[in-house]
């Protein structure tokens, strides 16, 4: 949750150190254009789920689940004799969605099983609880005085570890849900040593109440990230790269149990992220509605059973991991699933979208605010919003920190872009039919009728 697709020592990070995460990648198809649905973890998750977008699967927000009749691929594979389970967060709305069982989906529920675990170990404190700091700005962030093997990603774990290693000879499909490096930046003091006096670059954001995006602007101020030093924004970093650490660490005790378990030579592993962080750049941390590239560009690993190491430029997205999941268990994808087989896909450019959520108490339903759609590819980066004066147009192969909207000078082309964006928005949206009456000719052959009141 929140890692960048930059922010891995095999994505060319000068100072992260993540071993088993490195190991993993020189056996991977590493997917270096990989991008998520939404800047923001629902509807980023609920598309993977669904392999559809936001604006078909009705997830446009954190408040908006799945509608009733979208499936998951989970469901499909589910009823094709894969035994499905799900641990730590998964954010599915609602649930179970095919898993048969899923362990401490929501972590501090007291009715969970990690809250459980902790009340069995006489954890009175919430193991993320930051020790006594001064803050200049939010999210909060700092060490935690506890031991990080009591953190619910470290539970999880161990939750799916014991799975493996019990596990009988069906095929399964296991999804393990890790928080970290998801605000608040709090880590413990060991993974914190690794980067607290390492000289960590920061990206110099000149002028930022004249060049940010409106959103970004009310951000910004909101959290008074304009009290930021330069040594809190190497603080933060720091503390984002220990969290980071520690997750690469969970990703090494799920290696060693597959490979001391014999599973390692017949199972493929996926690691991916749902979303990015801004970690600094453009003065801000966290994650916000709009879909620029700081929160949408995450990484994508695929290892196969003795894979070896490959490197795919082509643009993928979330939802195309669906369809391959599926292909091979054997299902061929519904019509309706709008992912591509991403060992498939000829994209050249990558789709985001997202919304502000507005409650309505008349309907006690989640009505769509604003309205962002991305479009990114290797050169232009162009943000459509509903909002007056919220367009943006970024040269990212010149400027590929998005500092300064270029839109105004470059109105043709951004309308060409636009045009683009929204023929693909129309064209692609595919809804979920009653497959009651699967034909034309099935109706007309009186399929489905209820007889007794047909007259």
């Amino acid at each position: 949750d929140s890692l960048r697709a930059d922010s891995l020592s095999f994505s060319g990070h000068p100072e992260a150190e993540t071993p088993n995460l490195d190991k993993v990648a020189n056996r991977s198809s590493v997917f270096l254009n990989h991008y998520a649905q939404a800047p923001v973890c629902g509807p980023s998750r609920n598309s993977f789920w669904t392999g559809r977008y936001p604006h078909s699967n009705g997830s446009l927000n954190n408040l908006a689940g799945l509608g009733a009749h979208e499936r998951t691929f989970v469901e499909m594979i589910s009823e094709n004799g894969y035994d499905c389970t799900s641990f730590g967060a998964n954010h599915l709305q609602p649930e179970p969605s095919g898993f048969s069982k899923i362990v401490a989906s929501r972590g501090k529920h007291p009715e969970s099983s990690y809250k459980r675990y902790l009340d069995d170990q006489d954890l009175r404190q919430d193991p993320e609880t930051i020790e006594d700091g001064d803050w200049p700005a939010s999210p909060p962030h700092g060490t935690i005085a506890g031991d990080m093997k009591y953190q619910q990603d470290s539970y999880a774990t161990k939750r799916a570890v014991d799975y493996i290693k019990n596990k009988s000879a069906s095929p399964f499909f296991l999804y393990l849900g890790l928080k970290n490096p998801h605000p608040p930046y709090a880590c413990d003091q060991k993974h914190y040593d690794i980067y607290k006096d390492k000289q960590l670059a920061v990206n110099d954001f000149k002028d930022p109440e004249k060049h940010l995006h409106p959103k970004l602007l009310e951000r910004y101020n909101a959290a008074n990230y304009k009290s930021l030093t330069r040594k809190d924004i190497q603080n933060i970093k720091s503390l984002y790269l220990g969290m980071i650490s520690f997750v690469d660490e969970q990703v090494g005790r799920i290696m060693q149990v597959l490979e001391e378990t014999g599973l390692d030579d017949n199972t493929h592993l996926v690691f991916t992220s749902d979303h990015a962080d801004f970690c600094g750049d453009l003065n801000l941390f966290g994650k916000t509605d709009l879909p620029i590239k700081h929160l949408t560009h995450v990484p994508l690993l695929w290892k196969a059973p003795q894979g070896t190491a490959n490197t795919i430029q082509d643009f993928t997205e979330n939802i195309d991991l669906a369809p391959a999941f599926l292909e091979l268990a054997g299902i061929e994808a519904p019509y309706y699933i709008e992912g591509r087989n991403l060992f498939n896909s000829t994209r050249n450019w990558a789709f985001s979208e997202s919304a502000d959520g507005h409650f309505n108490d008349r309907t006690q339903r989640y009505d769509k605010g604003a309205y962002y759609a991305s479009y990114i590819d290797a050169e232009w980066h162009y943000i459509h919003a509903t909002l007056p004066g919220h367009c943006a147009l970024y040269h990212v192969s010149d400027d590929p920190l998005c500092h300064y909207n270029v839109i105004d000078e470059n109105r043709s082309l951004a309308t060409e872009i636009q045009t683009k964006l929204f023929n693909h928005i129309m064209s692609g949206t595919v809804p979920i039919q009653d497959n009651s009456v699967s034909s034309w000719k099935e109706y007309h052959e009186g399929a489905g009728i209820a007889l007794e009141v047909w007259e």
